[in-house]
């Protein structure tokens, strides 16, 4: 993200589906923080309870790291 982007912004929005990682929502609210002060507030919506597998070619080096 660039600094320029959030010149004079007062609020900026972020969505993610089901199959963004929480880790990754995370990382966006800390770059929009060090960028200045940050209050974040989740809005009402459906929350999904779906969850994705990895294709299985990412998981065979998945599984090949815990041996």
């Amino acid at each position: 993200m660039k600094p320029e982007w959030f010149a004079n912004v007062q609020t900026v929005g972020i969505t993610a589906s089901a199959s963004a990682l929480e880790e990754m929502v995370k990382n966006v609210i800390d770059a929009l923080s060090a960028l200045g002060p940050v209050e974040v507030t989740t809005m009402a919506g459906r929350e999904e309870k779906v969850e994705f597998k990895l294709p299985s070619k990412l998981m065979q080096p998945l599984a090949a790291r815990e041996v």
